[in-house]
């Protein structure tokens, strides 16, 4: 985040610290990184928010890019929950404890493009460009607190303010590192993770940005998800290629993680299978929000059971995603390994497909969630389809 230009986009905010510190050794300031500590009234840290037009600092959100968990910045004006959870205690000590809320609240962490001190004026520090790299919780609710006590006396703030630049080669990506060693009090979610050091972002971008890059972005598809329909889609010929062996497609139901694992280690090791993955992922989304919406199992209703599916009243139906991952599975043998697109098979021929499905995984237990796991429920119908077996007749056979 680090840049030693100004420009007319940049952000400056002048904090007034209570005491402040810089605690920098000579090796810091040799590789040009600086490390200042201090106590700031919280009142201040509604500074750091951009200005929402309304002359109220309170509705100012703070730029928290920097922040691991939380790369979205929220609607202006928005205000944090406060009634359950580590929220409502941070709040409540804010109402009940101020006197010694520092030392209750572990406090932020700002990055910054700049730093610099007033000597004029003790304790004032401008910040350039700041961004939360931790406390985002803490801010939030000092921000919900003065805005529903605006005339409550100022508690004291832990504030430590972070500068690298990126000048220096090792400090390439090291603000990322510091936000995610700094977000330990729980442990960072590995998509998080993922998403900062910009593995997630080809995914993201690929697909209109509808695809999240933290375990905060609610509002968004699950990369995770998405990773695991989009390895289903990708036949075994391209897994051969890459793996040096056929895709256990079964684990990719029960284990979304270890998509990632993998996609992590294709992003370092191998671009090419990388590449592949990303191009194919929009076939993939587009496939899954299709069996999110589809009349394919009309006729079906004797044998498939109704908690496979949602029925949306309008002649549609959700299917379950145990259903769902095996057919994605078995349409990787019609997708073009050149266009990243799929030859969707005929409506008789997808009924046989589906039809293979319930006799390898799920006419004998009837449980949707067992069907996904079933390694049988993935191989048995791409077998079927690399034989030339006439799966149209069985599906007359099998839904009546």
């Amino acid at each position: 985040m680090n840049n030693t230009h100004s420009s007319s986009d940049d952000h400056i905010v002048a904090l007034q610290f209570k005491t402040i510190r810089n605690i920098s050794s000579k090796r810091d300031s040799f590789k040009g990184r600086k490390i200042l500590v201090g106590l700031v009234d919280t009142t201040e840290l509604l500074k750091l928010g951009k200005d929402s037009g309304d002359g109220k600092l309170t509705t100012n959100v703070a730029d928290k890019k920097a922040n691991v968990r939380d790369a979205v910045v929220a609607k202006k004006g928005k205000m944090i929950s406060v009634k359950t959870g580590v929220t409502k205690e941070i709040y409540s000590s804010l109402e009940n404890e101020p006197d010694i809320f520092h030392f209750l609240n572990n406090g932020i962490t700002i990055l910054c493009d700049r730093s610099e001190e007033n000597k004029e004026k003790p304790g004032y520090l401008s910040l350039k460009n700041p961004s939360i790299a931790n406390g985002g919780h803490t801010h939030d609710v000092i921000r919900a607190f003065h805005h529903n006590h605006p005339a409550s006396n100022d508690a004291l703030c832990k504030v430590e303010v972070i500068y690298v630049d990126i000048k220096h080669k090792e400090n390439q990506d090291l603000d990322d590192e510091i936000s995610i060693a700094r977000n330990t009090q729980k442990k960072v979610a590995d998509v998080s993770i993922a998403g900062k050091r910009g593995i997630l972002d080809d995914l993201h971008w690929l697909n209109n940005q509808d695809i999240g890059r933290s375990e905060t972005d609610k509002h968004k598809f699950d990369p995770l998800k998405l990773l695991q329909v989009t390895f289903l889609l990708c036949p075994d010929s391209m897994w051969n290629k890459w793996e040096d062996r056929n895709l256990n497609r079964a684990s990719v139901y029960s284990a979304k993680s270890s998509c990632l694992k993998t996609y992590r280690k294709f992003h370092n090791d191998n671009l090419e299978a990388k590449k592949f993955i990303d191009k194919v992922s929009s076939e993939a989304l587009k496939l899954y929000f299709e069996f999110q919406r589809t009349d394919i199992i009309k006729g079906m209703f004797k044998q498939i059971k109704s908690d496979s599916y949602t029925d949306l009243g309008d002649g549609k139906y959700r299917l379950k995603d145990g259903w769902i991952l095996p057919i994605i599975s078995a349409l990787s043998h019609f997708l073009d390994t050149k266009t990243f697109k799929v030859n969707m098979p005929s409506e008789k021929l997808l009924r046989g497909i589906i039809a293979s499905i319930y006799e390898s995984g799920y006419e004998n237990e009837k449980n949707v969630q067992l069907l996904g796991k079933n390694s049988q429920s993935y191989t048995q119908v791409l077998r079927l389809l690399q034989s030339e077996f006439d799966l149209e007749s069985l599906g007359k056979q099998t839904f009546k």
